[in-house]
């Protein structure tokens, strides 16, 4: 799977490559722009428009590796700057979810084949079926995390009167506080006792779903 996974992102980084733009827009504010000027010639105060709009480039010109020198800051400031972001809370939180919620992932599906092999004694085929419940389980967080989440978020929304809040999907965010547990010990208590090869293949689906609702 590794291999497969290994090719998959092979591919994605090519497409990248060819098919993603450059979104940067050089920014001079020392020559790009000139105040605007009523019609007898006095100049408008506030009002500031463009004065040089930089060529756009050719298709080939945009997958050039190196296109010049955007910023004034030092080296050592661009590399400390992401260790100060990430005491951000929300920063800090994002990564701590995608680093459980992953690594829960690869100790499990790495764990599988094995597992169901020694105590189950399916073949790998077999095993390959008992991937169905991920799938499933990811359709489950993609709506958890997706659709309901906005449900639950415009509900508060309106009684806040209108006004959005980012903690107005919290309560949406509870679905994974139950599935991730409940999934860790379906598999863990499962293979451990050997209980029928259901259970581990229903926490599979659940830690599926608890990653995807989680992330989103």
């Amino acid at each position: 799977m590794y291999y497969v996974a290994t090719a998959l992102i092979g591919f994605c980084t090519v497409v990248v490559f060819f098919c993603f733009p450059e979104t940067f827009y050089p920014r001079d504010p020392d020559h790009l722009l000139h105040r605007s000027y009523a019609e007898d010639g006095t100049a408008e105060p506030g009002r500031q428009e463009p004065d040089v709009i930089p060529p756009k480039k050719t298709y080939i010109q945009s997958l050039a590796l190196f296109s010049g020198i955007h910023t004034k800051e030092s080296m050592l400031r661009m590399f400390l700057r992401p260790l100060g972001l990430i005491i951000i809370p929300p920063v800090l939180w994002a990564a701590l979810v995608m680093s459980v919620t992953i690594g829960f992932l690869v100790a499990v599906t790495s764990n599988l084949a094995p597992a169901f092999q020694e105590y189950y004694g399916m073949t790998p085929w077999q095993c390959g079926l008992c991937n169905i419940s991920a799938v499933i389980g990811s359709l489950l967080g993609i709506w958890v995390g997706g659709t309901f989440s906005d449900k639950v978020a415009d509900y508060f929304t309106k009684r806040n009167g209108g006004i959005r809040e980012p903690e107005m999907r919290l309560p949406a965010m509870a679905v994974s506080l139950v599935t991730g547990p409940l999934a860790l010990v379906f598999y863990g208590v499962g293979v451990n006792n050997h209980i029928h090869w259901m259970l581990p293949t229903v926490g599979l689906g659940l830690c599926m779903t608890f990653e995807l609702t989680s992330l989103t």
